[in-house]
């Protein structure tokens, strides 16, 4: 008869079933498109409610925070998701994102003391720095999950964070009609996420795996899911991250740039109509993502396994869905664009068909780079990435101070554009020079 106990001596239990990479797509898919759906509502509802100003001080804050916390958190999901060989554990992660959420912080507060925001934007910067901030922790559980190929709880979460997260800021503004205290409820609903689902279910995977003895180095459940201070690994996850941390982080900055120099040279209005007409595009660009978050730790997996033709065959068709995706999203802008932004918000947005037929533009380029974008970082290519972010930023920066003093929100438009061209070119050349890498390592080996 065989023996009921693992080599750790406890009874053993059947493996954790890994879902299909469909059914971890589908659940994904359906959690970031209602995200990605209530992020956008909200905007509708600032400016059915408010109007133009009022979107225009909330997509301020915005685009003030996110670009902060995106270089800060050094995008550790993907470095967890590719960990393949466990190299560091979940409590070194979680540890050094809570440290690099407060260096955020500081940075945000030093801006807000030297920055010349009104006494509504500033409270409105304040108050929304606390959804990232509680985001931020939760997704380092969630890339645990994700990790093992558990996406169905991460696809719920996101679904229910969105939901509340509209529904909290949409009564309490209705009711008070002040911006920054409907900002502030709103962050109550990624603390309610992150307490009452994220954390649980990432113990409950934690003590799955430590009842089956596959956790790392005899430890128990309880010493995995919480942060560990070890200076010494935290500095090497530092060194090894920071590179695509801030590549990530200039990204996220070049998506904002636009709006930034919307915000500097332009009206408060317009600033919410070019807010507006972007996150549109956003939409599209939210739903690929959630393609490239769902097929990380396959390609990982692929990459360790040497499996050449599996992992190529997996970004060929990503590239057919973004390329595809991003056509459809021109060829409806031209022609049905007025209609969809007067139905979505306002007449005033309506006026500005042509910045948003251009700002599709910019979307298919920026669809056609994030294949290349998704391999590179299972490839673990993260110096490269950095610097070709760089040269986005300085091409951005550069256009930014000529076109959208010159040219009004259909200047934010061609910035865009340029930014996200520059991004397709530089990551289709580094993609060509890196795919041999795992045909090198089976070489070497």
């Amino acid at each position: 008869m065989g023996s009921n106990l693992n080599q750790a001596g406890k009874p053993s239990k059947p493996n954790i079933k890994q879902p299909s990479l469909r059914r971890n797509f589908s659940w994904v898919f359906i959690g970031q498109l209602i995200f990605t759906a209530t992020n956008w509502l909200t905007t509708v509802l600032l400016a059915k409610l408010g109007g133009p100003a009022t979107v225009g001080q909330y997509s301020t804050a915005v685009a003030i925070v996110i670009p902060i916390m995106s270089m800060t958190q050094l995008m550790l999901r993907s470095v967890l998701t590719t960990d393949s060989k466990s190299d560091f554990r979940l409590g070194d992660y979680l540890m050094l994102r809570i440290i690099s959420t407060i260096a955020a912080i500081a940075a945000i507060a030093c801006l807000l003391g030297t920055g010349n925001f009104t006494p509504t934007i500033a409270m409105c910067i304040v108050w929304y720095a606390v959804t990232p901030t509680l985001d931020g922790i939760a997704d380092i559980y969630q890339a645990y999950l994700q990790k093992h190929e558990q996406m169905t709880r991460n696809g719920v979460s996101q679904a229910v964070r969105g939901l509340l997260n509209i529904l909290l800021l949409g009564v309490v503004y209705a009711l008070t009609r002040d911006l920054p205290t409907a900002i502030f409820a709103s962050g109550i609903s990624s603390l309610l996420i992150l307490v009452g689902f994220d954390l649980p279910n990432s113990i409950r995977l934690a003590k799955a795996l430590d009842a089956q003895g596959e956790l790392p180095d005899g430890l128990d459940w309880r010493s995995i899911v919480k942060p560990r201070w070890h200076p010494y690994v935290m500095k090497q996850l530092f060194i090894l991250a920071l590179p695509l941390g801030i590549a990530v982080g200039l990204t996220t900055l070049n998506m904002f740039l636009s709006r930034l120099f919307v915000v500097k040279f332009l009206a408060e209005s317009d600033v919410g109509i070019f807010s507006g007409i972007t996150n549109l595009m956003n939409l599209g660009s939210q739903g690929l993502l959630t393609i490239s978050t769902t097929i990380m730790p396959r390609l990982a997996s692929y990459r360790e396994s040497k499996d050449v033709g599996s992992f190529m065959g997996l970004i060929r068709k990503f590239g057919f869905i973004s390329v595809g995706f991003g056509i459809l999203a021109v060829v409806v802008a031209a022609a049905f664009g007025e209609k969809i932004l007067a139905a979505c918000f306002r007449h005033e947005f309506a006026l500005h068909n042509d910045v948003f037929v251009l700002t599709m533009v910019a979307g298919l380029l920026f669809y056609i780079s994030l294949p290349f974008g998704t391999a590179l970082t299972a490839l673990r290519v993260f110096n490269s990435q950095l610097w070709s972010s760089g040269m986005v930023t300085v091409f951005a920066v550069a256009s930014g101070f000529i076109l959208v003093p010159m040219y009004g929100l259909k200047g934010a438009a061609y910035v865009t554009i340029i930014a996200m061209a520059v991004r397709c070119i530089v990551l289709t050349i580094l993609f060509a020079q890196n795919r041999n890498i795992i045909t090198q390592r089976t070489s070497a080996e």
